[in-house]
């Protein structure tokens, strides 16, 4: 169980470490376009009637 344990913890540190690249690739841009033109703000995620 502590590999199992060691593992999980890894990919928790790894995920936090790896949010702020995630939110600039290629998926990441093309979401905020999309709320964007779906007229949501994309700091509040609140959609702009």
């Amino acid at each position: 169980m502590s590999k199992l344990e060691d593992l999980k913890k890894e990919l928790k540190e790894h995920w936090k470490r790896t949010e702020k690249e995630r939110k600039h690739t290629h998926s990441g841009i093309l979401y905020k376009k999309f709320l964007k033109n779906n007229g949501v703000d994309i700091k509040t995620n609140i959609r702009i009637i």
